[in-house]
């Protein structure tokens, strides 16, 4: 028997957000094992194990329904809040395939609202963040050919900044629309989402409307359509492809090092996440947000 913590992420309200599961003591779990759970969950999921990495509080393995990946944002924060709630002091290092994680946790800034809200819808408050890798960039078709795979037209891709293709751990698909309701008419063709990055592998497309079409960017609007190795159609809160955003942005002059910027998704599957997102001075993405535990389950594997 072992224990199943079931974590909501970017929301402090349990079942909106995105959930994430943390395993504890997954250390004699074979990886056909992880995987099989995993798909068992229906969500993705965090196995951690002891640190094989001088420095590292605990190992973790990110899986989808698609398969093990390096990093994920909001997997990191629900491992770090599982340990945090569980008396881990001071930040939390997770040995990440992609590199180590560090998530720091800090206090509540303010107090929630009745009924659970954040007392400030416009600035949650931020318990927990993570820093992910540098900023990589790729090329990438028209962007005609882009829009096309989650089939919107031409017009409606913002016309600047271009597309981007953009890793900070994984790889991700930049696309900026004209305005939020060109989200909502968005229908991803998976199989075209993953040609786009070729010969890299994305893991998915970012759809994401910005609040200033040439001036400095504070909010974006966006949802996370996932390649046909992702093992899901969409994602309610992308940690990954936020810091993407965030990255991209910087490099395109939109967003200043050390600039906070909110980010909003999952609306249309009725689990708003609310994510906020930094470029950091060593061109590094640094991703934050809250975290709910929803409800503990005992696994029998």
């Amino acid at each position: 028997m072992r224990t199943i913590l079931h974590v909501d992420v970017f929301t402090d309200r349990v079942l909106l957000g995105n959930p994430s599961c943390v395993v504890l003591d997954a250390d004699d779990l074979s990886d056909e094992a992880l995987f099989a759970v995993t798909r068992e969950l229906g969500a993705e999921t965090v196995f951690l194990t002891k640190p094989t990495r001088a420095g590292a509080t605990r190992r973790a393995r990110f899986f989808t329904r698609g398969g093990e990946v390096s990093v994920s944002g909001h997997g990191a924060i629900a491992a770090a809040f599982v340990l945090h709630s569980r008396g881990e002091a001071g930040p939390v290092v997770l040995e990440a395939r992609a590199a180590d994680l560090k998530v720091v946790v800090a206090p509540r800034a303010v107090a929630p609202a009745a009924g659970g809200a954040s007392a400030s819808a416009s600035a949650p408050p931020c318990r927990f963040g993570v820093t992910l890798g540098k900023g990589a960039f790729g090329d990438l078709p028209l962007r005609g050919v882009v829009s096309q795979a989650v089939t919107l037209p031409p017009d409606v891709v913002a016309p600047r900044p271009s597309p981007g293709l953009v890793s900070v751990g994984e790889w991700v698909v930049i696309l900026p629309v004209t305005g939020p309701d060109v989200l909502a008419h968005a229908v991803p063709l998976a199989a075209k989402i993953a040609a786009l990055g070729a010969p890299r592998q994305p893991r998915g497309l970012y759809a994401v409307a910005l609040d200033s079409e040439s001036g400095p960017v504070t909010k974006a609007a966006a949802r996370f359509f996932g390649a046909t190795s992702f093992g899901a159609p969409e994602d309610a809160g992308s940690g990954v492809a936020a810091g993407a955003l965030a990255v991209w942005l910087g490099k395109n002059g939109r967003l200043q090092p050390g600039r906070e910027l909110l980010v909003t998704q999952g609306e249309g599957m009725q689990r708003r996440s609310q994510l906020v997102a930094r470029l950091e001075e060593d061109g590094r993405a640094w991703i934050g947000g809250d975290a709910v535990l929803a409800f503990e389950s005992t696994g029998y594997f």
